[in-house]
C-alpha cells in the first residue's frame, strides 16, 4: 500500500471520531473562562453577597439562543464587580415558553434528569449543573446552569426536588 493510501485511510478513520467536550456554558459565555469584563452590557448594582446581575440586550438578535425552535434570552451573576470576576451562573429566559417542547429538547440535549420536582427539572453534568423551572403550562421557562462545584446554589435550585422513579 502507498503512504497516500494509507494517509488517505487514516484520514478517513479519523474523521469519524468526535471527540466530545464536556458542556461547560452556552455561546461565548463558559465556566472557568468568562469573566465580567467579557460580558459587555450594563449590569445591576452588587447585591448582599456582592453578587453582579448581567442581563444581555434583548432587542440584539445575537443574544437569543435556540433552546429547540424556542427563544432564550440570556443573563449572567458574576461573583463580584471587578472586571476579573468569574461567571457564577447563567440564566435563560424563554418567554411563550412552549413547556412539552421545552422539556422535550432539554431530554433530548442532556438525557434523563437526575431528579426532578413538579415543576423543576435537573441535570448534575461533569462541569454544570443545570436546573430547568418549567411548570406545566406556564408561559414563562427558565433554565439556570452553575459550576457543578457551587453547592449553595445547587442546593437552592434543588428544594423540593426528587429522585427521578428506578426504571
Amino acid at each position: 500500500m502507498t503512504i497516500a493510501r494509507l494517509l488517505l485511510l487514516a484520514l478517513v478513520a479519523t474523521s469519524g471520531c468526535k471527540r466530545e467536550r464536556p458542556l461547560d456554558g452556552i455561546g461565548p459565555y463558559r465556566f472557568g473562562k468568562t469573566t465580567l469584563g467579557d460580558w459587555g452590557y450594563a449590569c445591576n448594582p452588587p447585591n448582599a453577597k456582592g453578587r453582579i446581575y448581567c442581563q444581555s440586550n434583548p432587542l440584539e438578535k445575537t443574544h437569543a439562543y435556540k433552546l429547540g425552535d424556542q427563544n432564550a434570552l440570556i443573563a449572567a451573576t458574576f461573583y463580584s464587580g471587578d472586571k476579573t470576576a468569574p461567571l457564577a451562573e447563567l440564566e435563560l429566559y424563554v418567554g411563550e415558553c412552549r413547556v412539552d417542547e421545552l422539556q422535550s429538547w432539554l431530554r433530548h440535549t442532556f438525557g434523563s434528569p437526575t431528579s426532578t420536582s413538579d415543576q423543576k427539572m435537573f441535570w448534575k453534568q461533569k462541569k454544570l449543573f443545570i436546573a430547568a423551572k418549567v411548570p406545566p403550562g406556564a408561559s414563562e421557562c427558565y433554565v439556570t446552569m452553575v459550576d457543578v462545584n457551587n453547592a449553595e446554589r445547587i442546593a437552592e435550585l434543588e428544594a423540593n426536588a426528587v429522585p427521578p422513579p428506578a426504571p
